[in-house]
């Protein structure tokens, strides 16, 4: 990190070289912001054999293009399957792998409308080869998942007049026929993928044959709907300003309120879930059981299995990058900006000294279900110890008094802050039971419950790197300015912890 006159100098001493590039005449290109395309484009390309492209893709406007056939529906440019509904491919009558014959049905369906409209004086689009097949600069297509939330979920609850059916269906085995299975809803992934599958549509058709028809048939009875177009699902402005309610029943599949989590054969103590508290803090079931609403342990075993894609029980509850296990979607929450000051630090995955904060409950029964739930602490078990000797108001930084005057960091100013921000957070005051864990986000080796070491017992001389363990004055450094970047504290220069040198008088004791 490079602070204070340090940064002036490699400031001053890049201008000079860029200047000296200029001059040379080196070319400066700037890096430029990557090109947004709107969510309703769909970029067209077919590859050849080589995977090369004879022409630039065609970046097709399609909310454009639905605007200026509002009046003739979606058969003028999409089939319809034997129930008569819209299928969403772009070209659905190209039943064939052939690359020049898709391409050649692209050409008629697109060149030969706009031949159409212009023989008729009707404002079309382009007809020749050059203004579809533009060049563009690399963007990135700005279209977001489509996604259900429980108010979104309640809604079409209602609109179908409680009948699940209207929407989730799964294959009769002995008929072979699609059917609705109370109490066995899934979500739509679990039984549709990437690809079309023979008859089973992916995921992206399926959607928009179910979601659109039913949208496109209600617009046409007047009844009030859901939108027809990209933008609708898919642009994260309309998402966002999606009215929702603020009342709505529980969905119900006959889940408990609280249960043990745990894995037949494993060695770790059982975990107290609270299931109910859960689905208040996640916006649909999906964002845990992301493909079927099965226990973890029917699909995620000790060593995994085919059902579970081979994720172990121990990666599904422990993986910090997936945002479905309890690990990620805890790291996330800690990612806020007032969390981010101390977990910015932590090591990851969590040390095993904080297991026991879930694997709190006893070691695997033959019925868990029947022994009861711990209380769980609602509140900071401790309160703050009065300011004193082992509990400093304020402690006197004076590692670099040459260059700088000493830093009077306000020590029980900080701790009152985390303490309030731990207080306001159910999670936080679930996870941070005790003063002492508290502390561990600056005194990060010291061990629970004993009074923190000085820094310079551990961060001495030069220090090791080898170990990550840098020398005092690093030390502080990394600690506090980490702090105050991942919290976007505006105090990051060396002059707004630090007075000048000629100003300093203090004689404390650094830590």
């Amino acid at each position: 990190m490079i602070t204070g006159k340090r940064h002036t100098e490699c400031f001053l001493l890049c201008l000079s070289g860029l200047a000296f590039l200029m001059a040379a005449g080196c070319e400066y290109e700037p890096v430029e912001k990557e090109r947004q395309v709107p969510s309703s484009t769909i970029v067209l390309g077919i590859e050849s054999a080589d995977g090369e492209h004879q022409r630039p893709a065609v970046e097709f406007d399609h909310a454009l293009h639905v605007k200026a056939r509002s009046g003739e529906g979606c058969g003028e440019c999409h089939d319809t399957d034997d129930d008569k509904k819209p299928v969403f491919n772009l070209v659905t009558s190209a039943a064939t792998d052939d690359r020049d014959d898709i391409m050649d049905m692209y050409h008629a369906q697109c060149i030969g409308c706009h031949q159409e409209l212009e023989e008729e004086g009707a404002e079309s689009g382009p007809s020749e080869c050059g203004r579809c097949h533009i060049e563009q600069p690399g963007g990135l297509v700005v279209r977001s998942p489509a996604s259900f939330d429980y108010s979104l979920h309640y809604r079409h609850v209602k609109a179908a007049k409680e009948d699940c059916g209207t929407c989730h269906h799964d294959k009769d085995e002995k008929t072979s026929e699609l059917r609705y299975f109370k109490g066995q809803e899934k979500s739509c992934s679990y039984c549709h993928g990437e690809e079309d599958d023979g008859k089973k549509l992916s995921l992206q058709n399926a959607s928009h044959r179910a979601c659109i028809s039913c949208h496109l048939d209600n617009k046409e009875k007047k009844i009030e709907t859901g939108p027809v177009n990209c933008e609708g699902c898919h642009d994260i402005a309309k998402i966002m300003s999606r009215e929702k309610l603020s009342e709505f029943p529980r969905v119900s599949r006959n889940q408990p309120d609280k249960v043990w989590l745990y894995v037949p054969g494993a060695m770790s103590k059982m975990v107290p879930f609270n299931h109910e508290l859960h689905e208040t803090l996640t916006e649909f079931c999906s964002d845990c059981h992301h493909r079927d609403l099965k226990k973890c342990s029917e699909c995620h075993t000790l060593t995994g299995k085919e059902d579970g894609q081979w994720i172990t029980m121990n990666e599904a509850f422990h993986k910090a990058d997936a945002s479905s296990s309890c690990v990620g979607c805890h790291k996330k929450a800690a990612g806020r900006r007032e969390c981010s000051g101390c977990h910015v630090s932590l090591p990851e995955p969590p040390s095993e000294s904080l297991c026991m904060y879930c694997h709190s409950g006893p070691q695997f029964a033959e019925k868990p279900q029947t022994m009861p739930m711990p209380a769980l602490p609602e509140v900071n078990s401790e309160a703050l110890p009065d300011a004193g000797v082992d509990f400093p108001e304020k402690v006197i930084i004076d590692v670099i008094a040459k260059e700088y005057g000493p830093s009077d960091l306000p020590h029980g100013k900080i701790v009152r802050g985390l303490y309030k921000t731990i207080s306001e957070s159910r999670a936080a005051r679930r996870f941070h039971g005790s003063t002492g864990l508290m502390c561990t986000g600056c005194h990060h080796n010291t061990p629970h419950g004993t009074r923190p070491a000085p820094c310079r017992s551990c961060h001495a001389g030069q220090g090791d790197p080898e170990k990550d363990m840098p020398g005092l004055k690093h030390a502080y450094h990394r600690q506090c300015i980490g702090c105050h970047q991942a919290m976007q504290n505006k105090a990051q220069g060396c002059e707004d912890c630090h007075k000048k040198a000629s100003k300093a008088s203090s004689k404390e004791v650094s830590p």
